[in-house]
């Protein structure tokens, strides 16, 4: 399903260790409900451009989960529920 929430974004791949590891970090940032790298950078570009920005994500992992493993599975997967969001804005424009 589609879920809103907080999304932070940082330099590095979070790793299960280091999610726990910034466990109070998450705090501080009000409980993200993701951790991302791309859409800040993406988002700040068009902001400067004044472009509007609308950051679609298909999680692959939560808290406890290992992107690494879980990304090949996942996949094919969010490509199939992300596409009927991405249709619905696309015809929307």
């Amino acid at each position: 399903g589609v879920t809103t929430g907080r999304i932070v974004t940082g330099s590095e791949f979070v790793t299960v260790p280091r999610k726990k590891a910034l466990k109070n970090v998450w705090k501080d940032l009000g409980d993200p409900d993701a951790v991302e790298m791309e859409c800040a950078a993406i988002a700040q570009v068009c902001k400067c451009y004044n472009v509007p920005f609308l950051g679609l994500r298909a999680l692959s992992d939560n808290l406890e989960g290992d992107a690494n493993d879980d990304f090949n599975a996942f996949t094919e997967e969010a490509a199939n529920n992300l596409w009927y969001v991405v249709d619905h804005v696309v015809k929307s424009m």
